[in-house]
């Protein structure tokens, strides 16, 4: 059997594509895997309680693990590269964001010195929209 030269270069590429997908399959979906399966785990969040998360400010998007989020009684800060504070009463809405692959809570505000848009992407999505609205139906 005799290959030629477009079957050669079909197998090298084949090869140049399937091993990298194996070994991403392998070590890299094993951390979210385990923090999907986590997540599950967390029926509800409480005061104090941070996590890590990917988020999209505006025209920004920060991937897993590089936004902190800590749930304070009175506020939510979130840390990148700068500091954002908001109030629970400064929030006006907080609903589910379905991205393209991804989970996030959409968080509407009303504070002026802070991105107009901002998305966290996290597989908590349930447990920090339930903590939210909790907060911010009591009126602090």
């Amino acid at each position: 059997m005799k290959l030629d030269k477009e079957s050669i270069f079909g197998i090298i590429m084949g090869f140049v594509f399937i091993i990298p997908g194996i070994l991403l399959f392998k070590y890299g979906f094993i951390p979210l895997t385990k923090q999907y399966f986590d997540a599950k785990k967390c029926k509800s969040f409480s005061t104090g309680h941070t996590f890590k998360a990917g988020g999209r400010f505006d025209l920004w998007n920060y991937n897993f693990p590089f936004v902190n989020i800590k749930l304070e009684d009175i506020f939510i800060e979130i840390k990148t590269d700068s500091n954002i504070i908001i109030n629970y009463d400064q929030i006006v809405t907080v609903e589910r964001y379905v991205g393209f692959i991804s989970n996030g809570v959409y968080i509407k505000h009303n504070k002026n010195d802070i991105p107009e848009k901002i998305i966290i992407w996290t597989p908590y999505y349930n447990q920090l929209i339930d903590y939210i609205n909790s907060k911010i139906s009591i009126k602090i």
